[in-house]
């Protein structure tokens, strides 16, 4: 009986640590996710050629997602460009549009 109760314990113990290891990764995602788009932001906030398109960055686990509307594809594809240029930035998903409608990067 008393091996038992050391080995439940000992399993319990464990659990608890394997959980406080994935609840501080992931606040350190979310901490990186925030430090990510915002360094995207700042990015495209500062080219010349994209600034008045006030673009936004969205990060979620190191994926970046483009919002806003471009004047053409080639303004798209050097915002994607200027993006990936980023620490962290793993992949980059565009939900920029054209006037007309959605822009295919």
């Amino acid at each position: 009986m008393k091996t038992r109760t050391k080995t439940v314990l000992i399993a319990s113990l464990l659990s608890l640590g394997l959980y406080a290891q994935v609840a501080s990764g992931a606040s350190e995602n979310s901490q990186s996710d925030a430090q990510i788009a915002k360094a995207a932001n700042t990015a495209l906030q500062q080219n010349k050629q994209l600034k008045s398109f006030g673009l936004r960055a969205v990060s979620d686990k190191g994926v970046l997602t483009l919002q806003g509307t471009v004047d053409t594809p080639s303004s798209g594809a050097l915002a994607v460009a200027v993006a990936s240029g980023v620490d962290g930035v793993r992949d980059i998903r565009s939900d920029m549009r054209l006037p007309g409608g959605p822009l295919k990067i």
